[in-house]
């Protein structure tokens, strides 16, 4: 496991210097990894702060991508945002409202 969170973690970092937050690429290497805090290593507080990261820095350059590079990006952040649902409580999800 500590393999494969090193490996995720180098590649986190080459993403962000190479690859626009919009990047489908870069969007579903930050979905894989914050599924892998998740179910792997029980850390669903990590999994949120991925995710959200990832949402957030890539949703206001939505609207820059071609019609293909859209919806690529768009489902992949339709999942960000449904894990992230799943991964906050119910009292926390009351009060961000």
């Amino acid at each position: 496991m500590k393999i494969s969170q090193e490996y995720y973690e180098k590649s986190m970092i080459i993403a962000e210097k190479e690859l626009q937050p919009i990047h489908p690429t870069r969007l579903e290497l930050s979905l894989d990894y914050a599924l892998f805090c998740c179910e792997v290593l029980n850390d669903t507080e990590k999994a949120k702060k991925i995710a959200g990261n990832a949402f957030d820095q890539a949703v206001p350059d939505l609207n820059k991508l071609d019609e293909e590079t859209f919806k690529d990006s768009a489902t992949i952040l339709q999942c960000l945002r449904e894990n992230i649902k799943l991964w906050t409580p119910i009292d926390e999800e009351d009060s961000e409202l």
